[in-house]
């Protein structure tokens, strides 16, 4: 995926419409049809969102380990009310840094996690070659 790795890094920010796009032009490029598309993790997203925009070009689709569950429910107290959770994504669809930011201050919320939450968002904001988006709930 563009950013990950040595491969060039978008101009603008991260959104799954630009990842989907990606995976499409490498698809069109390498003339493939029916094929079987695999994510996994924050693939699982880009999988779902692309087999929605190209339902014809996959014939088979596997998901593996997606995405953390962020909604609170009764088996999951330490979740996010629904609506506040569902801000989280869009602003990590309309911007990975400052998507990225919210989440990672929400995983490293106790005192003394300063350092982790300082380490996350450095590592996923590399100038060069920033960590790829994850989210949908």
């Amino acid at each position: 995926m563009r950013g990950s790795g040595e491969s060039d890094k978008p101009a603008g920010d991260y959104t799954f419409d630009l990842y989907v796009d990606d995976l499409n032009a490498i698809v069109e490029e390498l003339k493939e049809r029916d094929i079987i598309l695999i994510g996994e993790s924050m693939g699982v997203s880009i999988a779902i969102k692309y087999v929605t925009k190209y339902p014809r070009k996959v014939c088979m689709l596997v998901l593996v380990g997606g995405t953390p569950k962020l909604i609170k429910t009764d088996d999951f107290p330490q979740g996010k009310p629904e609506e506040e959770a569902r801000r989280d994504i869009a602003l990590l669809e309309e911007s990975y840094s400052k998507g990225v930011k919210q989440i990672i201050d929400m995983i490293f919320s106790d005192p003394g996690t300063e350092y982790f939450r300082e380490w996350g968002f450095s590592v996923s904001q590399k100038p060069s070659k920033p960590f790829p988006p994850s989210a949908y709930c």
